[in-house]
């Protein structure tokens, strides 16, 4: 249950509710929800790709 709301979320773009799932699924079942599990690595990514896109617009390059 908890994996797929997380991959749902960060397919919607919904990374606080992703990372709030994640959090919540490390203190249900730790095996699953550590730092290393996919979802957590590909939440990084997002939250990596949001800021740097971000950072783009405030410069206003807007080839990202």
């Amino acid at each position: 249950g908890y994996i797929r709301v997380i991959r749902c979320c960060l397919k919607l773009g919904e990374i606080v509710e992703a990372e709030t799932t994640l959090n919540k699924l490390s203190q249900v079942d730790p095996t699953q929800g550590g730092q290393s599990s996919p979802e957590a690595t590909d939440l990084l990514h997002v939250k990596r790709f949001v800021q740097e896109a971000d950072a783009a617009m405030e410069i206003k390059d807007y080839r990202k």
